[in-house]
């Protein structure tokens, strides 16, 4: 299992709502 993909995810979903 990868727990880590939606932390991933997470990062780049909030990384590109920083700059919209």
């Amino acid at each position: 299992i990868r727990k880590i993909t939606w932390r991933i995810k997470a990062e780049r979903y909030q990384s590109q709502r920083a700059h919209p």
